[in-house]
């Protein structure tokens, strides 16, 4: 195999691969990048059994072929030459892969291609969602869940309900809810799915795919994400039986207060400075505003503030850790956010203005 390559487009591609290449494995050979040439075009395949990718770019191809390198050598070699203004050129046989750019000359052993196992097909089509909406709805809903030593393996999921023109993305756990709705086109008018798919696995595959339409498959055993020049596939979970979170997120709660996002974030955030030692955020919730409040004097110290909101119902005090109001905070796309309110240290919801995104979370018990 020979080849002539842009040196920066092609570190990006095996950096999306990388990954995909398991830093642990009992095969050896999963640590490899496949690269295929033929007919203008390169094409690197990574996969960890869990999750796999294969994209392609443009490509001088002078003789086609195939070499299997080790990953991470050729990830920080690409790396190093990424910046270069000579185009790079990799010569591959079944034994070395020798990589040219400029005055540098770099030679990579080759592992076994033909050892390389076949990647998982992608699943059947069941409609289109656009890069950025998927990304963003990923990343929203994602810190709802809980990846690191879950409670239940349904914690460490997002969930994906379809039904007919609308596509929601949900993750919990036992303390949070989120959800999103994101617009999309369905393969047919009446399709119906769900899918669990590992939440840590799934936010790195969605970060691969930047800008266009992105066709969504899934089957029994995965889900996968395809575009113009790449496709990965994410394996699924079985879950029995997942959380019923519409009916909880759609209750509206008797009080509300509508609140600038940004400013009630910042305020937070720099309250939160003063939560060591205690662990917890106060929000005075008033007619006109919110007071937040945390820390004590004989500890680090004490921060206090004050933002404007609308309130519609009682008054309340609220106990939250930290995260446990930032996250959503954070995750609202909206230049207002409103909050649903119950009773002290019962659930609260978040939700945008526009009702795309909501979140449940569970204030700690008044002190």
């Amino acid at each position: 195999m020979k080849v002539s390559v842009e040196p920066s487009l092609f570190a990006d591609l095996v950096g999306r691969a990388g990954h995909h290449v398991p830093t642990s494995t009992t095969e050896p050979i999963l640590k490899g990048l496949l690269l295929e040439a033929a007919d203008d075009t390169l094409t690197v395949s990574a996969q960890n059994r869990d999750t796999s990718l294969k994209a392609s770019m443009p490509a001088e191809v002078a003789e086609p072929g195939r070499a299997l390198l080790p990953g991470r050598v050729l990830g920080e070699a690409t790396k190093s030459l990424a910046k270069s203004r000579d185009y790079l050129q990799l010569a591959a046989t079944a034994a070395e892969s020798t990589i040219t750019c400029g005055t540098a000359v770099m030679t990579i052993r080759a592992l076994p291609a033909d050892e390389f196992p076949g990647l998982p097909r992608a699943a059947v089509a069941v409609g289109q969602i656009d890069a950025g909406d998927l990304r963003e709805a990923i990343a929203q809903v994602a810190w709802a869940c809980k990846p690191d030593k879950p409670a239940k393996p349904e914690h460490a999921v997002i969930r994906i309900d379809i039904d007919g023109d609308t596509i929601t993305w949900a993750g919990a756990d036992n303390y949070r809810m989120a959800a999103r709705v994101t617009p999309w086109g369905p393969g047919t008018p009446d399709a119906q799915m769900a899918a669990h798919v590992p939440v840590r696995e799934f936010r790195e595959a969605v970060k691969d795919f930047s800008s266009g339409p992105v066709t969504l498959g899934a089957n029994d055993n995965l889900v996968s994400l395809a575009s113009a020049d790449q496709t990965a596939t994410i394996r699924q979970y079985q879950i029995e039986e997942y959380a019923d979170y519409q009916p909880r997120l759609a209750k509206p709660l008797p009080t509300t207060v509508r609140v600038e996002t940004e400013a009630l974030l910042e305020a937070v955030k720099r309250v939160t400075l003063f939560t060591e030692g205690l662990g917890s955020i106060n929000l005075d919730i008033q007619a006109d505003c919110i007071g937040i409040h945390a820390g004590d004097i004989s500890l680090i110290g004490r921060g206090a503030d004050t933002v404007e909101a609308q309130l519609d119902g009682d008054a309340m005090q609220l106990r939250f850790q930290p995260p446990f109001i930032i996250e959503p905070l954070a995750s609202i796309h909206t230049e207002h956010t409103v909050i649903g309110l119950s009773a002290p240290g019962r659930y609260v919801i978040l939700a945008s203005t526009d009702e795309v995104f909501r979140y449940l979370a569970a204030p700690l018990k008044p002190r």
